[in-house]
C-alpha cells in the first residue's frame, strides 16, 4: 500500500457536497476535482495553520501555493477562468478534528 492509498480523506457534509456540485456544474468542472483541489491545498498548510484550524474550526488559504485552479478548455474572447479556494469551516466537514490532527502528524 503506497502513501496515496493510506492518505486520510476529508469528509464533507451532504449540504456542502451539494453546494460543491452546484458550483462545479456552473463552472464546467466536477465536484471530485474541486475536492481534490481542496485536499491538495490543505496538505500544503504549515504546522501553525493546521493548529490554528484545529483550534478555530476555520482555515483560510491566504498563504496557499496551490489555491488557483485553472479550468481547462475555458477560454473565451481572450479570457480564461480560474477557481480560487479561499476557506473552509468545520461545520462543512464530518471529520475535521481527525483530518487536521492527521495533517499535523504528517508535518
Amino acid at each position: 500500500m503506497d502513501k496515496e492509498e493510506r492518505r486520510m480523506k476529508l469528509k464533507f457534509t451532504p449540504a456542502y457536497l451539494e453546494k460543491l456540485e452546484e458550483f462545479a456544474l456552473s463552472y464546467h468542472t466536477t465536484r471530485d476535482e474541486l475536492i481534490e483541489k481542496i485536499e491538495n491545498c490543505l496538505e500544503d498548510l504549515c504546522k501553525y495553520d493546521i493548529k490554528k484550524a484545529i483550534e478555530s474550526g476555520h482555515v483560510s488559504m491566504e498563504e496557499a501555493y496551490e489555491d488557483h485552479y485553472w479550468l481547462p478548455d475555458v477560454w473565451i474572447a481572450g479570457f480564461s477562468v480560474a477557481i480560487i479556494f479561499d476557506e473552509l469551516y468545520k461545520e462543512d466537514c464530518l471529520n475535521w478534528d481527525d483530518y487536521f490532527n492527521y495533517l499535523l502528524k504528517q508535518c
